[in-house]
């Protein structure tokens, strides 16, 4: 039996929670995460790699600074993430590669919103087009049709047209 199905179902979500990156179960998890046995090995063996020396590159070219912490490049394993997730990097460059993380988890954070709004308006679209509960099977009639008459609604509606 899978260990999910063992847990309570607010230890559940908590557990699925702890991987959003930012979230406050993201958060807690982190804090234990950081003081671990695990944690400090895979540190370790960045480190080790390495060589003491900044891992972070610029146009090609490895800052010439001692490292001082170990840098996740990405968040998607965290607590398994492989070595190649994680640079040893000085703290100026701890600093820019955090930002650039940060810029590139707010655009794709943007993307995730924006397809699941546009999600959401189709389906009210058509609910409302055809006027029934069953949208689905005229869609599914002619599709690439509803496709095209949802994306000039939304189109129109994105730039402001159809208010």
């Amino acid at each position: 039996m899978h260990i999910q199905n063992l847990l309570f179902e607010s230890d559940r979500i908590e557990l699925e929670q702890s991987f959003v990156y930012g979230s406050p179960a993201f958060r807690r998890a982190y804090k234990r995460y950081n003081s671990s046995a695990e944690w400090r090995r895979r540190k370790k063996d960045v480190r080790k790699r390495a060589e003491d020396r900044c891992e972070w590159k610029v146009r090609g070219v490895r800052c010439p600074n001692p490292g001082v912490d170990v840098h996740h490049l990405t968040y998607e394993r965290f607590t398994n993430e492989p070595l190649t997730d994680l640079l040893f990097v000085c703290k100026g460059c701890h600093d820019i590669a955090d930002r650039a993380r940060e810029e590139r988890n707010g655009r794709n954070f943007a993307a995730f919103c924006e397809e699941r709004r546009r999600e959401t308006s189709e389906a009210t679209f058509f609910q409302k087009h055809f006027k029934d509960d069953d949208w689905l099977t005229h869609y599914l009639c002619d599709p690439d049709r509803y496709d095209d008459v949802f994306s000039n609604w939304w189109d129109k509606k994105r730039s402001g047209e159809d208010d």
